[in-house]
């Protein structure tokens, strides 16, 4: 690989630029993939393939990048089984009413549910000690 060129050596160079969608840390941003020469002439026949290359590539990062939030979504569903599973235990309840108690304490302090989780799992409860409407749900 060669070094970037200078501001003022861009002027005598060939610049091939395409912007395609590409998933960048869960933001959807536009991948720009840009190629570069010497020669001002160098891609005067290789557009369509550079255009080709772009998007095969941000198809690619995509892929990536929606295979590793599928990866996080399911192990953040184990640790809130595993969490309901403690609540269910110490707190002798059901599964939904574990369910609704992390959803509950989510939704109040505002924190994902897959935080809570991790939480009860390292306590092995939910800390502070349910609020009012948490019991009243148990009942």
């Amino acid at each position: 690989m060669g070094q970037a060129p200078s501001s003022r050596q861009l002027a005598n160079l060939a610049v091939v630029s395409h912007g395609c969608l590409g998933a960048s840390n869960q933001t959807n941003a536009p991948v720009t993939f840009v190629w570069w020469s010497r020669r001002t002439s160098a891609f005067a026949d290789q557009t369509d393939i550079a255009v080709l290359f772009a998007r095969a590539a941000g198809l690619a990062i995509h892929i990536v990048d929606t295979r590793d939030n599928l990866v996080q979504a399911v192990l953040a569903r184990h640790r809130a089984g595993v969490a309901q599973g403690i609540l269910m235990s110490r707190l002798g309840c059901s599964r939904d009413q574990a369910i609704a108690m992390l959803k509950h304490r989510s939704q109040c302090t505002n924190r994902k549910l897959r935080i809570i989780a991790d939480e009860v799992i390292q306590i092995g409860d939910l800390k502070p000690a349910p609020t009012k409407v948490e019991r009243d749900r148990l009942r």
